[in-house]
């Protein structure tokens, strides 16, 4: 145990990750009993911030009913495999209440947690949970829950002819190099 989670932790090598649009889809109000809870969301993941493992997004999220969730996130990806990515991210945005979905307040928070699969080209697919809330910033703070899947496209970079789809991780877990051709 002590090992694995000192992989965990292990400094990341410089990398080729591109930026990443991510595509999700998925139910909101999971303990709440909306009428209309599909949710929708298109997000811009830029590349790593350099020498680290957080990654800013920003997105956009609309639920049935007509509500929509404007945000900036830093996310923080644990490479527990050659392939699978642990992120917990943080975010902060502007709420716009729909028919049934009120949490209280334009200005809401999102933690939440995705699981990734990384494919060779830098492709991914996911499944994330989300709290969304105000923080206690509102007169009332319902908040609400979330879960989503995704498909994560790459915006630039080895995803080119010539990439062997063989690529191995750097040494301590850290996200897979870019192949050279």
């Amino acid at each position: 145990m002590p090992l694995a989670l000192l992989a965990l932790c292990w400094p990341r090598a410089a990398q080729a990750e591109p930026a990443l649009l991510q595509l999700s889809a998925g139910q909101v109000g999971i303990q709440d009993s909306l009428r209309k809870p599909t949710r929708l969301g298109v997000a811009y993941r830029f590349a790593p911030i350099r020498g680290s493992r957080f990654r800013p997004a920003i997105g956009v999220a609309g639920a049935g009913g007509g509500a929509r969730y404007s945000y900036a996130e830093l996310r923080y990806e644990w490479w527990l495999a050659p392939r699978w990515v642990l992120a917990p991210s943080f975010a902060a945005g502007v709420f716009s209440e729909g028919d049934e979905l009120r949490l209280g307040h334009e200005l809401e928070f999102r933690s939440g947690l995705e699981l990734a699969w990384r494919f060779w080209d830098h492709y991914r697919v996911g499944i994330a949970g989300y709290h969304l809330s105000n923080g206690g910033v509102g007169r009332i703070n319902p908040g609400t829950e979330a879960i989503v899947a995704s498909l994560s496209l790459p915006l630039a970079g080895p995803r080119r002819r010539g990439l062997r789809p063989s690529a191995q991780p750097s040494p301590g877990g850290s996200a897979p190099d870019a192949a050279a051709p």
